[in-house]
Protein backbone atom coordinates (compact mmCIF):
# COMPACT_ATOMS: atom_id res chain seq x y z
CA UNK A 1 0.00 0.00 0.00
CA UNK A 2 2.91 2.37 0.76
CA UNK A 3 4.39 1.74 -2.69
CA UNK A 4 1.07 2.57 -4.36
CA UNK A 5 0.78 5.78 -2.34
CA UNK A 6 4.36 6.70 -3.30
CA UNK A 7 3.68 6.08 -7.01
CA UNK A 8 0.48 8.14 -6.90
CA UNK A 9 2.35 10.93 -5.09
CA UNK A 10 5.11 10.97 -7.71
CA UNK A 11 2.55 11.07 -10.54
CA UNK A 12 0.71 13.98 -8.93
CA UNK A 13 3.92 15.93 -8.36
CA UNK A 14 5.09 15.34 -11.93
CA UNK A 15 1.76 16.49 -13.41
CA UNK A 16 2.04 19.60 -15.51
CA UNK A 17 1.30 22.86 -13.71
CA UNK A 18 0.71 26.44 -14.76
CA UNK A 19 2.26 29.41 -13.02
CA UNK A 20 3.69 32.83 -13.62
CA UNK A 21 7.15 33.96 -12.64
CA UNK A 22 7.07 37.34 -10.97
CA UNK A 23 10.14 39.21 -9.79
CA UNK A 24 11.30 38.10 -6.36
CA UNK A 25 11.74 40.67 -3.60
CA UNK A 26 13.57 40.15 -0.34
CA UNK A 27 12.70 43.57 1.11
CA UNK A 28 8.91 43.52 0.77
CA UNK A 29 8.36 46.14 3.51
CA UNK A 30 10.24 48.67 1.37
CA UNK A 31 8.63 47.66 -1.92
CA UNK A 32 4.94 47.20 -1.15
CA UNK A 33 3.61 49.36 -3.98
CA UNK A 34 5.11 47.04 -6.62
CA UNK A 35 2.94 44.18 -5.38
CA UNK A 36 -0.11 45.71 -3.67
CA UNK A 37 -1.86 48.67 -5.36
CA UNK A 38 -3.88 49.41 -2.20
CA UNK A 39 -0.71 50.71 -0.55
CA UNK A 40 -0.66 53.74 -2.88
CA UNK A 41 -1.04 56.93 -0.86
CA UNK A 42 -0.95 55.18 2.52
CA UNK A 43 1.86 57.40 3.82
CA UNK A 44 1.42 61.04 4.76
CA UNK A 45 3.32 62.38 1.75
CA UNK A 46 5.17 61.60 -1.45
CA UNK A 47 7.22 58.37 -1.21
CA UNK A 48 9.76 56.94 -3.59
CA UNK A 49 11.73 53.68 -3.43
CA UNK A 50 14.53 52.32 -5.61
CA UNK A 51 15.84 48.78 -5.16
CA UNK A 52 18.34 46.50 -6.87
CA UNK A 53 18.59 42.76 -6.27
CA UNK A 54 21.30 40.43 -7.62
CA UNK A 55 20.73 36.76 -7.01
CA UNK A 56 23.72 34.42 -7.27
CA UNK A 57 26.15 37.29 -7.84
CA UNK A 58 29.03 36.70 -10.27
CA UNK A 59 27.26 33.87 -12.14
CA UNK A 60 26.55 34.48 -15.83
CA UNK A 61 22.82 34.82 -16.51
CA UNK A 62 21.97 35.11 -12.81
CA UNK A 63 18.67 36.89 -12.04
CA UNK A 64 18.77 40.63 -11.39
CA UNK A 65 15.86 42.91 -10.58
CA UNK A 66 15.61 46.69 -10.39
CA UNK A 67 12.56 48.54 -9.09
CA UNK A 68 11.55 52.20 -8.99
CA UNK A 69 8.27 53.00 -7.22
CA UNK A 70 6.59 56.20 -6.19
CA UNK A 71 3.24 57.02 -4.63
CA UNK A 72 1.39 59.79 -2.87
CA UNK A 73 -2.03 60.64 -1.46
CA UNK A 74 -4.02 63.29 -3.32
CA UNK A 75 -5.36 66.45 -1.71
CA UNK A 76 -8.61 64.90 -0.51
CA UNK A 77 -6.47 62.26 1.32
CA UNK A 78 -8.84 59.37 0.49
CA UNK A 79 -7.35 58.72 -2.94
CA UNK A 80 -3.79 57.59 -3.55
CA UNK A 81 -1.88 57.27 -6.83
CA UNK A 82 1.29 55.38 -7.56
CA UNK A 83 3.63 54.29 -10.31
CA UNK A 84 6.03 51.35 -10.38
CA UNK A 85 8.58 50.28 -12.98
CA UNK A 86 10.31 46.93 -12.62
CA UNK A 87 13.12 45.49 -14.75
CA UNK A 88 13.66 41.75 -14.26
CA UNK A 89 16.40 39.80 -16.09
CA UNK A 90 16.79 36.03 -15.84
CA UNK A 91 19.18 34.38 -18.27
CA UNK A 92 18.12 35.29 -21.81
CA UNK A 93 14.65 36.45 -20.71
CA UNK A 94 13.97 40.09 -19.86
CA UNK A 95 10.77 41.57 -18.46
CA UNK A 96 9.92 45.23 -17.97
CA UNK A 97 6.74 46.10 -16.06
CA UNK A 98 5.19 49.58 -15.93
CA UNK A 99 2.08 49.94 -13.76
CA UNK A 100 -0.08 52.72 -12.43
CA UNK A 101 -1.85 52.27 -9.10
CA UNK A 102 -5.04 53.74 -7.68
CA UNK A 103 -6.28 53.30 -4.11
CA UNK A 104 -9.28 54.51 -2.16
CA UNK A 105 -9.34 54.75 1.66
CA UNK A 106 -12.34 53.78 3.77
CA UNK A 107 -12.26 54.79 7.44
CA UNK A 108 -13.72 51.82 9.34
CA UNK A 109 -13.20 53.50 12.72
CA UNK A 110 -11.12 56.31 14.21
CA UNK A 111 -8.07 54.00 14.21
CA UNK A 112 -8.66 51.41 11.47
CA UNK A 113 -8.59 52.12 7.72
CA UNK A 114 -9.18 49.89 4.72
CA UNK A 115 -7.65 50.74 1.37
CA UNK A 116 -8.82 49.09 -1.84
CA UNK A 117 -6.54 49.29 -4.85
CA UNK A 118 -6.41 48.72 -8.59
CA UNK A 119 -3.27 48.25 -10.70
CA UNK A 120 -3.14 48.59 -14.49
CA UNK A 121 -0.26 48.63 -16.92
CA UNK A 122 1.86 46.83 -19.43
CA UNK A 123 4.56 44.17 -19.43
CA UNK A 124 7.30 43.96 -22.04
CA UNK A 125 8.84 40.55 -22.69
CA UNK A 126 11.91 40.06 -24.83
CA UNK A 127 14.71 37.62 -25.43
CA UNK A 128 18.33 38.80 -25.61
CA UNK A 129 19.81 39.20 -29.08
CA UNK A 130 22.73 37.07 -27.85
CA UNK A 131 20.43 34.02 -27.79
CA UNK A 132 19.85 34.34 -31.54
CA UNK A 133 23.57 34.17 -32.36
CA UNK A 134 23.84 30.66 -30.87
CA UNK A 135 24.20 28.16 -33.80
CA UNK A 136 21.76 25.70 -32.19
CA UNK A 137 19.10 28.38 -31.88
CA UNK A 138 19.56 29.76 -35.42
CA UNK A 139 18.76 26.32 -36.88
CA UNK A 140 15.66 25.82 -34.70
CA UNK A 141 12.52 26.96 -36.62
CA UNK A 142 10.78 27.71 -33.30
CA UNK A 143 13.12 30.65 -32.69
CA UNK A 144 12.58 32.43 -36.04
CA UNK A 145 10.31 34.91 -34.24
CA UNK A 146 12.09 36.83 -31.47
CA UNK A 147 9.05 36.95 -29.15
CA UNK A 148 9.42 40.61 -28.18
CA UNK A 149 6.02 42.00 -27.20
CA UNK A 150 3.99 44.27 -24.93
CA UNK A 151 1.01 42.78 -23.09
CA UNK A 152 -1.59 44.49 -20.87
CA UNK A 153 -2.36 43.38 -17.34
CA UNK A 154 -4.11 44.52 -14.20
CA UNK A 155 -4.32 43.62 -10.53
CA UNK A 156 -6.11 44.43 -7.30
CA UNK A 157 -5.47 44.46 -3.58
CA UNK A 158 -6.54 45.48 -0.10
CA UNK A 159 -4.64 47.00 2.83
CA UNK A 160 -6.20 47.01 6.31
CA UNK A 161 -4.23 48.95 8.91
CA UNK A 162 -4.11 50.76 12.23
CA UNK A 163 -1.28 52.46 14.12
CA UNK A 164 0.17 49.16 15.44
CA UNK A 165 -0.63 46.54 12.80
CA UNK A 166 -1.47 45.97 9.14
CA UNK A 167 -2.58 43.16 6.87
CA UNK A 168 -2.88 43.12 3.11
CA UNK A 169 -3.43 40.90 0.15
CA UNK A 170 -3.12 41.32 -3.58
CA UNK A 171 -3.13 39.71 -6.98
CA UNK A 172 -0.69 41.91 -8.95
CA UNK A 173 -1.22 40.10 -12.28
CA UNK A 174 -4.69 38.79 -13.05
CA UNK A 175 -4.05 37.92 -16.70
CA UNK A 176 -1.70 35.03 -17.36
CA UNK A 177 0.19 35.93 -20.53
CA UNK A 178 1.76 32.94 -22.26
CA UNK A 179 5.26 33.75 -23.49
CA UNK A 180 6.01 30.21 -24.68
Amino acid sequence: MKKIALIIGILLVSASGFSQQLPQFTQYMYNTISINPAYAGSRDGFSTVGLHRSQWADLEGAPTTQTLSLHSPLRNDKVGLGLSVINDNTGYENYTYAYGDFSYRLDLSAEVTLRLGLKAGMSYYNLDEELFTDPDVIQDPFFQDQFNRWTPNFGLGFYLSSQNWYIGGSAPKLINNDNN
